[in-house]
């Protein structure tokens, strides 16, 4: 199950594409009104934000409506299913100004290519999990399917 403005955001990104039949902005709009509900705000609060005259939130004023789109969603489902936003930005790298690491020795300027094993499985299967390096750097180790 997912949230309302998830499947809204979804079906935005899905109508902006030409994927399925809709009006794009009406349901970013209700996208971003789900979301501000969720979290305890309203409506006409989320018109506000969206009515701005920036490219930030306004659909009318973007360039690049998709890129609106998944950082108005990344935004909304950041604290609340990280997995999500993490999968929109590796799927397409957006947004694109987020920061790799706030950590000093992270000197790559991409985002991760993998998930790191947990210490359950790295301690319960070890013998399985390949050494770092061979296959478990999250920078630098690719998944068999990536160019």
């Amino acid at each position: 199950m997912i949230p309302a403005y998830e499947s809204l955001f979804l079906q935005a990104e899905a109508a902006q594409r030409g994927y399925i039949s809709g009006t794009p902005s009406a349901l970013y709009k209700s996208a971003v009104e789900a979301s501000f509900v969720f979290l305890g705000s309203t409506a006409a609060i989320a018109d506000t934000y969206v009515g701005q005259v920036d490219a930030l939130t306004n659909y009318a004023q973007a360039s690049d409506k998709i890129n609106l789109i998944i950082t108005q969603k990344w935004a909304s489902m950041n604290s609340v299913d990280p997995l999500e936003s993490y999968s929109d930005w590796r799927r397409l790298g957006i947004p694109a100004t987020l920061p790799v690491s706030a950590y000093p020795g992270v000197t790559v300027k991409h985002i991760p290519y993998r998930l790191p094993y947990t210490i359950n499985e790295t301690t319960l299967n070890g013998a399985n999990v390949p050494a770092g390096g061979t296959g478990t750097d999250l920078f630098t180790s690719k998944i068999f399917w990536m160019k």
